[in-house]
This record gives C-alpha cells, sequence and structure tokens, in this order.
C-alpha cells in the first residue's frame, strides 16, 4: 500500500534526515520503501510552482526497533539529496516491499 509521509524542500545540494514512526498499536509495518518526489519550485502564492531541474536521492534507509515492557516500536529512517541545479520542492512517498 502506497502512502505519503511529507513534504519539504531542498536547496541544490542540501539534504535532510527523515524519520518515520510506528506506534506499537499499529505493529511491524515490515519493509518499507520511501522516494522523494519532485513537485516544483515554490515561486509565491502556495499551490504556485515554476519548472525547475531536480534530480532528489535518497540513501541510507534504516529501521530501529525499541522494545519496552512488553511494547514495540519501530521507525524508519532515509535521507534525501537534491543533486539538481534548482531549488526543489518535494513530497516523500513510500510503501511496502513484499
Amino acid at each position: 500500500m502506497a502512502f505519503r509521509a511529507g513534504f519539504g524542500t531542498l536547496i541544490s545540494g542540501a539534504a535532510i534526515r527523515w524519520s518515520i514512526h510506528y506506534p506499537v498499536f499499529q505493529g511491524d509495518a515490515k519493509a518499507q520503501w520511501f522516494l522523494a518526489h519532485p513537485t516544483g519550485t515554490p515561486t509565491g502564492p502556495i499551490g504556485e510552482l515554476e519548472p525547475m531541474q531536480a534530480e532528489l536521492v535518497v540513501f541510507d534507509h534504516g529501521k530501529r526497533m525499541v522494545f519496552n515492557s512488553s511494547q514495540t516500536d519501530y521507525t524508519y529512517f532515509v535521507s534525501v539529496r537534491n543533486l539538481g541545479p534548482d531549488s526543489a520542492a518535494y513530497t516523500l512517498d513510500g510503501g511496502a516491499v513484499v
């Protein structure tokens, strides 16, 4: 099942680390994959985008388990870097690997 985990904007050359937490009541979400989907460059009023060149790379996928008094929580991690020449707005999309 696909989902949207977040959104952001990165300038050229910048990177950011995301963490996505699954609380105990949802259980283990198993293997997850995340991709940064370029949506454009913000220009002014919300929703207005201008053309841009973006290459967003995801790397360093990780998963942490914490077991506390019979409860287990999982947190997923992924890093995103903008290799393109322009700033890029994006969504962080994901889905299960089966």
